[in-house]
């Protein structure tokens, strides 16, 4: 992965089609939360609007799958749902790693 340079941001790319996505002009495939923070400018202002919509689960969701396929490809190991799970103590943890007992 390349992650951009300190006080730039949480963005995450994955190395191996980086630079042949960057010389075709194209953005880089990416691990991050950008997607669901484009999804929040399209339906809000979090810096003026009293009230911010919930993302719907699948969002929680894809971006759980991302923070888990970016911690596997920083450390080399498999994330361990299971004492994740048994950290949790709201419903939604729960749900998601339901919908990533998949990977």
């Amino acid at each position: 992965t390349k992650k951009t340079p300190p006080g730039a941001g949480s963005r995450y790319w994955l190395a191996h089609s980086y630079e042949a996505r960057h010389a075709a002009g194209q953005e880089p495939e990416n691990i991050d939360k950008e997607f669901l923070r484009l999804w929040y400018r399209e339906r809000c202002d979090p810096y003026k609007d009293a009230e911010i919509p919930a993302a719907p689960d699948d969002l929680v969701c894809e971006l759980s799958r991302r923070y888990v396929l970016l911690y596997e490809l920083i450390t080399g190991e498999r994330f361990d749902f299971e004492a994740a799970s048994a950290a949790s103590a709201s419903d939604r943890p729960g749900a998601v790693a339901a919908c990533l007992a998949g990977l």
